[in-house]
């Protein structure tokens, strides 16, 4: 399950303005390793330069599109979203409850 940062405000850094003008969706994003998976926001037309406003970035159809597959189709998002906004934070852990039930977490 995806539960991106960038959508639901957990990201405390925001935005993330990279080497060459582009504003990328978070700081995990801004390592070159992985620009190659975010180039649809990375086009000429959505540098910081060519812009009026920030808005008018992240409310093009690129960005937009974006969103779209972190949300509706998150088995396409880009393999770093599903890294670090996938909700799984580490190893199962079998415990009872007081009751007897026996459940499992992610610890």
């Amino acid at each position: 399950m995806l539960k991106p940062k960038c959508l639901n405000g957990s990201q405390c850094y925001g935005f993330s303005n990279i080497k060459g003008g582009y504003i990328l969706p978070c700081c995990w994003c801004d390592k070159p390793n992985y620009h190659e998976e975010f180039k649809s926001l990375m086009q000429e037309h959505l540098k910081i330069t060519n812009v009026d406003s920030v808005e008018s970035i992240i409310y093009s159809k690129e960005w937009q599109d974006f969103y779209d597959i972190l949300v509706n189709r998150p088995e396409e998002a880009p393999s770093l979203c599903q890294t670090f906004c996938s909700g799984v934070t580490g190893k199962i852990v079998t415990y009872t409850t007081p009751k007897g039930n026996e459940h499992e977490r992610r610890k």
